[in-house]
């Protein structure tokens, strides 16, 4: 994602992109699902702002399923569950593996009331917590998906829960993420 106002503060060199081609790269190979969307994609920071929106404002839990390698969005995801005195726990092996990875790599640094599935979370905490889950593009074993259908072993949707899709539907998936019956932002 080109962000020219990144959350991490280390902006992309595009100059540096240019000096390549001068010097005789002739082929970048880059990573686009909506390049067809014309425009710009939000900024995280846009996308942050929204967040600390839903976060000071849900009195319940607060379920957000996101691609398990953004760690920019896990971060302020993280970073806005300690603002708000939320507990996070962690739902799906690839989240859980990569959150681990990017603390063991200084990416991110990991919260205080940082939980995964095994360990669980205290009912005391249950009610301010956010689960993070993988599912975003509506995956048959997800997370996501095994919450929404009620097939999740420790996780179920409650009245008063606010659930998020934080990202847009990649082409050829609408049919799968629409079977979710969630709400997306």
């Amino acid at each position: 994602k080109v962000d020219y106002t990144p959350i991490d503060g280390k902006i992309m060199d595009l100059g540096r992109l240019g000096e390549l081609g001068r010097e005789g790269v002739l082929l970048l190979l880059a990573d686009s699902t909506n390049v067809e969307v014309e425009g710009h994609s939000r900024p995280e920071r846009e996308v942050r702002d929204t967040l600390r929106e839903i976060f000071t404002e849900a009195e319940g839990r607060i379920f957000i399923a996101l691609f398990s390698s953004h760690i920019d969005r896990v971060r302020i995801v993280l970073e806005l569950a300690g603002e708000t005195g939320r507990s996070v726990l962690v739902s799906g092996r690839s989240l859980a593996s990569n959150i681990e990875k990017a603390v063991n790599l200084g990416l991110l640094e990991k919260p205080e009331r940082l939980y995964t599935e095994q360990e669980g979370i205290s009912e005391a905490e249950a009610s301010r917590t956010v689960i993070l889950a993988t599912g975003t593009q509506g995956e048959p074993l997800s997370a996501m998906t095994r919450i929404a259908n009620g097939e999740h072993r420790q996780l179920a949707l409650h009245e008063g829960d606010t659930v998020i899709m934080s990202s847009r539907v990649i082409p050829g998936n609408a049919r799968a993420v629409s079977r979710l019956s969630l709400i997306h932002i």
